[in-house]
């Protein structure tokens, strides 16, 4: 079944790169979903289950290879925010020569190095434009949507996974794949407006929305779930105006459909302990006390490794943690010291920066800077959570999404400068 279904995602990749190249990262962002919801199906699909990961691989290639023959820029721009996207990872990568622990480089080098490569290569360069970023915003929100559905309607759940995902490891399926899924596909749904009020993805948007928060819910994610939320919130007013009258209700409409959904669901899908403030309380106490043990052993290296870092994978040492802090800043900080910090921090401001820029080409244009700030949204939502159980090795995906932005953002500029001449140009051969 893998590889029938492996050749059905390549098949369906390469169908929807004749239409837009970039529709194709619904089955990046769904692979991990889609991979557990194998496992669950099948007691041997576990061991070969990495094939959809190759699967998704080769489509993409395969995407470029159409964006290539209609000559879109697939290799010609790498902006600022790419540089330092591969300057962070090669700062990492060279860290081998300094890192006490080479055993935890390899951990983290062998399980997420693949995906960091495939996310900050390859991906970007499948968006040229905001068409491109709204058909790639519209391809996750339904597809992801109607993964999600499948996952919570069609599967049995235990704890916090999917039923008998996971069986290499013996456990059920590591709930932040479907969340994290789900945080994307609630953030696009509420951001990305539609282009007239009566649209099919104007009706399907909402029931793919309470589908995407139940599943984060029922997998009690609390991390995806505050993403979704402060990201929507903090951008709503921005994606549908707020200087008018009328857009002042529709933004306080949009917030209050939001509210009601996200109270019935948590009525519907909460159980367990993680949804009180005794399980709240636990978490807050053991991250924090992760952080501290990361940040003493950094400050206790020495100035040289304040500088530098201690090397990817010196938290996994079991004289300093044993695991990661389970904060992908920390981790920076600890692991690839000020140098590494910095170009995260620098990432990240050149990417807002570029967002700024690629919305204030057209400011009175809402439904298209929608789709920008959903994909600004998306970053904040991943920014969240990464400050609550993941590496500095696992935030490719945000890495990805930023790359896009400035990509876009330069790509955009470099035409409307284009287009700005040529009627200089054309004066001038005429005079």
């Amino acid at each position: 079944m893998i590889y029938a279904v492996a050749l059905g995602i390549i098949v369906a990749m390469a169908t929807l790169s004749l239409w837009r190249p970039s529709a194709c990262l619904v089955f990046v962002f769904s692979a991990m979903l889609i991979k557990q919801l194998l496992e669950a199906r099948s007691p041997v699909v576990g061991i070969q289950s990495q094939i959809v990961h190759i699967a998704v691989a080769v489509g993409v290639v395969l995407a470029l290879v159409v964006a290539a023959a209609r000559r879109a820029p697939v290799l010609s721009i790498t902006s600022k925010v790419g540089w330092l996207g591969i300057g962070l990872y090669a700062w990492s990568g060279l860290s081998l020569l300094w890192t006490p622990y080479p055993e935890g480089f390899w951990i983290m080098w062998t399980s997420e190095g693949p995906y960091v490569l495939l996310w900050i290569i390859l991906v970007p360069r499948l968006v040229n434009n905001v068409e491109d970023m709204r058909a790639a915003a519209k391809a996750i929100a339904l597809g992801g949507g109607l993964v999600l559905a499948l996952a919570l309607f069609g599967f049995e759940w235990t704890g916090r996974g999917i039923q008998g995902a996971g069986r290499i490891s013996g456990k059920g399926g590591n709930p932040l794949a479907p969340a994290q899924l789900g945080m994307f596909v609630t953030v696009i749904s509420i951001l990305v407006r539609p282009h007239r009020f009566v649209s099919l993805w104007g009706l399907l948007r909402w029931p793919v929305m309470l589908i995407a928060l139940a599943v984060i819910v029922r997998s009690g994610s609390r991390g995806p779930l505050l993403g979704a939320v402060v990201a929507s919130v903090l951008l709503i007013p921005l994606a549908y105006g707020f200087r008018r009258p009328r857009q002042i209700l529709v933004v306080v409409g949009i917030v209050a459909i939001f509210a009601i959904a996200l109270n019935w669901v948590i009525s519907e899908y909460a159980t367990g302990t993680r949804w009180q403030q005794e399980g709240f309380n636990e978490s807050i106490e053991g991250r924090l006390d992760l952080a501290r043990t990361a940040i003493t052993a950094w400050i206790n290296s020495g100035p040289i490794y304040w500088l530098i870092g201690m090397g990817t994978g010196s938290l996994y040492s079991p004289v300093v943690l044993g695991y990661t802090s389970e904060n992908a800043f920390i981790d920076c900080l600890a692991e690839l010291g000020l140098i590494g910090f910095t170009l995260l921090a620098l990432l990240l401001a050149r990417t807002a920066q570029a967002g700024y820029r690629l919305i204030a080409l057209s400011p009175s244009d809402y439904v298209r800077n929608s789709v920008v700030l959903a994909f600004l949204g998306c970053v904040i939502s991943v920014v969240i959570i990464s400050m609550k159980g993941t590496s500095i090795m696992s935030i490719y995906d945000m890495m990805g999404l930023c790359i896009i932005i400035a990509r876009v953002a330069e790509i955009t500029a470099q035409e409307s400068a284009f287009m700005a001449d040529r009627p200089i140009a054309a004066e001038a051969t005429i005079a």
